[in-house]
């Protein structure tokens, strides 16, 4: 049978011909699978899913120890109960947290060769400031392109020109918090017990994970925030020690909110997000759609969006491969789970990524 009619995971899993192209033992059957995917392009993420399944839960379990395993799952399935699944649609929740904990690199090539008892910990080595704990950081954005900065949380900012941000250097109490003048894009890394907080003249924007975009000039009249992705929680207000008569906005993706300091009033609005909007802040970043993707083309593109440079060996990386839809992940989240299918590290020094990786089969 040359094009398989998969209608469920199980369908993907009980095939012989699938199990073995994900693990590796047949490269020829990439064309195949690229047809597949072409006639069936409302099955992709139904196919991404059972690959992740197969990698997560049955194909490498005898390379990754079982408290590694155990451990992996219960943090997969406490991301999906945090989502409402509608009892119409049976995959597409599921996948969406299983996407961030898997990103499948290389297809049939070998990649995912996972090493037995490697730690998260292990594809990082994030150059550290050496500051004392609990000390504040203080950062500006004097250049016209925008600056990245990767904070201790693992969250992440593109800063615009003019602007800069305080923040502590350990973001390790109830609440983390940033104080912002100027404009920002925010992707935060999810933790329900820490809700991450950004302060500027005039609004306070709450967060547990998500992506959004706040725009806090001194010297412009408004103050405004828009979303991305994600459900942001907006207050009346620039201190962090509530009156009691703060106003309050929720916003979900594509929504924004702005603020005239000078009369006081609030404009909530939907964003357009296919032509540019003078009156409220663009959302800069691009979702990531990569099938069978060359890593130099993905690598790009991460450079063109962060305003980064990333310096690899293309001779070794030259087969290899990406397959993946990346969102609102935080900039050090996307380098990690792309390193983590190459068996690849990566070195932070300022705005430099540096990727030490075995390259793909």
């Amino acid at each position: 049978m040359l094009y398989p009619d998969f209608q469920s995971v199980d369908d993907f899993l009980a095939s012989d011909r699938f199990r073995a192209w994900v693990k590796g033992e047949c490269p020829d059957d990439k064309l195949l699978w690229q047809n597949w995917m072409a006639l069936n392009p409302e099955k992709i993420q139904l196919y991404e899913m059972a690959v992740a399944t197969f990698l997560m839960i049955e194909g490498h379990t005898d390379d990754i120890s079982q408290s590694y395993v155990n451990d992996k799952v219960r943090s997969i399935i406490a991301r999906i109960e945090e989502t409402p699944v509608s009892p119409t649609v049976s995959f597409t929740s599921y996948w969406k947290w299983l996407a961030a904990a898997v990103v499948i690199i290389g297809l049939g090539m070998g990649w995912l060769n996972w090493k037995k008892n490697r730690s998260d910990q292990d594809v990082v080595s994030h150059v550290q400031s050496g500051v004392p704990a609990e000390t504040w950081q203080f950062q500006s954005n004097e250049k016209k392109e925008p600056l990245l900065i990767n904070l201790p949380d693992g969250s992440s900012v593109l800063l615009s020109m003019g602007s800069r941000v305080r923040y502590k250097n350990v973001m390790d109490s109830a609440r983390r918090e940033l104080y912002l003048e100027g404009e920002g894009f925010f992707e935060i890394s999810k933790n329900p017990d820490r809700p991450f907080f950004v302060y500027t003249n005039g609004l306070t924007t709450k967060v547990l994970g998500t992506s959004f975009q706040v725009r806090a000039f001194d010297k412009e009249s408004e103050v405004s925030v828009a979303v991305k992705t994600g459900k942001v929680m907006v207050m009346s207000g620039s201190g962090k020690e509530p009156s009691g008569s703060e106003k309050t906005f929720t916003l979900l993706p594509n929504e924004a909110i702005s603020l005239n300091k000078e009369n006081e009033k609030y404009v909530k609005k939907v964003l357009n997000t296919k032509l540019a909007s003078a009156e409220m802040p663009q959302i800069p970043k691009p979702r990531f759609e990569f099938r069978f993707t060359p890593i130099s083309e993905v690598f790009a593109e991460l450079e063109k969006a962060y305003n980064v440079v990333i310096e690899y060996d293309k001779q070794r990386m030259r087969n290899c491969t990406l397959t993946a839809t990346l969102t609102d992940e935080p900039f050090i989240d996307k380098l990690r789970l792309i390193c983590i299918g190459t068996e690849s590290t990566f070195e932070i020094q300022n705005n430099k990524i540096i990727i030490d990786s075995k390259g793909c089969p």
